[in-house]
């Protein structure tokens, strides 16, 4: 099986059971029959060319990465597919530090065991009297009660 076939199943299945577009991002890393595939890019960028050119796949829209769908199939109204991306206006509101560390949230893996050693600090007022009241026996016996 070539690799425009494997594209084709997976953007089928993107399609028809997940019920939503698809973008390069999808095909950096996924499984196939039990198989892991993994692609450049550029690669990725060359299939789905020849796919458009084919009249395989049509762009829906275009929101940082393109979003294409198989040829004919509609989707509703176009959204955003993961909710973690968006536009540059939708970010706006954040430091150009906090939109950096952001764009590398993005590309760390979630569908594979890794290293972690990001450290987050954030300020929340009233979550002390919250675990204070905890019934959690985790709770309680971390903060000694």
């Amino acid at each position: 099986m070539s690799a425009v076939d494997i594209f084709l199943e997976h953007m089928a299945v993107i399609v028809f059971i997940e019920k939503r577009t698809f973008s390069y991002k999808d095909f950096l890393s996924f499984e196939y029959n039990s198989k892991e595939y993994k692609f450049e890019h550029g690669t990725i960028r060359n299939i789905f060319s020849k796919l458009k050119q084919e009249g395989k796949i049509e762009r829906v829209y275009r929101s940082g990465p393109t979003f294409n769908t198989l040829k004919g199939c509609k989707f509703g109204k176009s959204i955003t597919v993961n909710h973690t991306e968006g536009s540059a206006a939708d970010y706006a509101h954040l430091s150009p530090k906090q939109r950096t560390f952001l764009q590398c949230l993005r590309v760390i893996p979630t569908d594979r065991p890794a290293i972690h050693d990001i450290r987050l600090s954030f300020t929340f007022k009233h979550l002390w009297p919250i675990l204070s009241d905890s019934t959690s026996p985790l709770i309680k016996s971390r903060f000694g009660e």
